[in-house]
């Protein structure tokens, strides 16, 4: 498997894996409509990809005193294009996840959950970004690599077979559209 594959697919597996260990086991109930372990992985592996390009593209690569900064901003805003409606589908299901809390447990339990949910994205995201930023360096080099992927569509939400389908079904049950 070529290098760049290999980092995508590690990317990829390292936000899932993170994410579905962390969202699965929040402390919504198991029993609310529509709520599911699967569901909650898939928005939360779609929330820390869009959150990894975001941060690493938007707010510093782009900010690099190089002439390729442009480009950076231009491969985040083309993955948002294709990414956004996905992105959208997963922030409104992690909405629908805080209104069930606050009917059932109350508006302290569902601030909680959005603080832990919060920090756990962050993190989440963090260390997904190892995978690009190594050594935590963002430098030219390291940021039009990635901007690269991000243009060509291998850091998109459907190049993951596992959570796409979910994340397809999420979005058809949505109204929103644009970007996050």
């Amino acid at each position: 498997m070529p290098v760049y594959r290999r980092r995508r697919h590690l990317l990829l597996t390292v936000a899932a894996g993170l994410l579905f260990a962390q969202v699965a086991t929040a402390s919504e109930p198991s029993n609310a409509p529509n709520i599911t372990e699967p569901r909650n992985a898939a928005a939360g592996f779609a929330i820390t990809l869009w959150m990894v390009n975001v941060d690493a593209l938007g707010d510093h690569c782009s900010k690099l005193a190089s002439p390729m900064s442009g480009q950076f901003l231009g491969a985040l805003k083309a993955w948002q294009g294709r990414n956004a409606p996905y992105v959208n589908a997963a922030l409104e299901y992690m909405a629908y996840i805080e209104d069930y809390i606050k009917a059932t447990q109350g508006e302290a339990v569902r601030k909680q959950f959005r603080a832990d949910r919060n920090a756990e994205f962050v993190a989440s995201a963090q260390k997904a970004e190892l995978v690009w930023f190594p050594d935590r360096k963002l430098n030219e080099v390291s940021c039009l690599r990635m901007a690269r992927h991000a243009e060509d569509g291998s850091m998109d939400l459907d190049q993951n077979a596992e959570f796409f389908p979910i994340l397809q079904a999420m979005k058809a049950e949505t109204g929103r559209k644009g970007e996050p």
